[in-house]
């Protein structure tokens, strides 16, 4: 199995519910959706964009409600940190 950025998290997220999987190679996974777009606003900010916090969390509400309501999922649940305990699958993590 082989993913790489958004498909490397979502082989990690899928990697603890099928155990017929023989390996993995994993290149440049995020650990958890929210904490990343954080961390983007976060080096947009060091770049000079004014972002206010209010702003930001009005715009990450928003955008979790709606995908909540078209796709029935909570945008808090894709974290494929929580997932990688529970693999036992051996994977090569490759990021850099």
């Amino acid at each position: 199995f082989w993913g790489r950025s958004m498909g490397a998290s979502t082989a990690l997220m899928f990697g603890d519910r099928d155990p017929n999987i023989a390996c993995m190679i994993l290149d440049s996974s995020f650990a958890d959706l929210v904490q990343l777009a954080q961390e983007l606003v976060e080096k947009a900010r060091e770049q000079g964009v004014l972002a206010p916090k209010v702003v930001i969390s009005v715009a990450l509400a928003a955008i979790s409600w709606s995908v909540q309501q078209k796709a029935e999922f909570n945008i808090d649940d894709i974290s494929p940190r929580q997932h990688a305990p529970n693999i036992k699958t051996p994977a090569l993590f490759v990021h850099g």
